[in-house]
């Protein structure tokens, strides 16, 4: 009993209990050891006194000990039931979170499938080139990238045109 440590809500003030209770136990072993009685003397009735006052003080002390350990299980009969809903509550929200989760990537998944093979569609319908006027080239594509220019340098000979490359988005 002296190493005895209950642990939960309660564990402290529960521990402390057993604890005393074994100071107790120890006091009356004390007393009844420190009796100066002859236990073999048939006439001395001071040892079965003696006795029949600590036999007393030990029921009292298992009475306190029974009480003390049945409140320390049912505190964790109590604890691990209300564990077990806690954790059955927690479980099913994880499970509907999960559930919310896997709708949404399904729903993602299926509009951006839809939307590739809508916009595949339409961009395998179209010319991937094409030359609207003699300096502009156009290349389809779902996004406008810009526009690029190509300068020739004024100070080299030849032509002074500039060409104009651009992207457009034909979709």
């Amino acid at each position: 009993l002296d190493q005895t440590i209950l642990s939960g809500v309660n564990g402290t003030l529960l521990t402390d209990v057993v604890q005393e209770a074994y100071q107790d136990f120890l006091v009356q072993v004390r007393l009844l050891s420190g009796c100066n009685c002859d236990p073999t003397d048939p006439e001395d009735q001071s040892f079965e006194l003696n006795l029949d006052q600590f036999q007393a003080q030990v029921s009292d002390l298992e009475t306190r000990l029974v009480s003390v350990l049945s409140k320390a299980v049912e505190d964790c009969s109590e604890a691990l039931c209300g564990g077990l809903a806690s954790s059955h509550l927690v479980l099913k929200r994880f499970k509907k979170i999960v559930d919310l989760l896997q709708d949404f990537r399904t729903s993602v998944r299926s509009d951006w499938s839809w939307e590739l093979e809508s916009e595949c569609g339409v961009i395998l319908n179209h010319s991937l080139i094409q030359i609207s006027h003699p300096d502009d080239l156009e290349v389809a594509c779902g996004y406008q990238v810009g526009q690029l220019q190509n300068r020739s340098d004024s100070s080299a000979e030849g032509s002074n045109s500039n060409r104009t490359f651009v992207l457009t988005n034909q979709i």
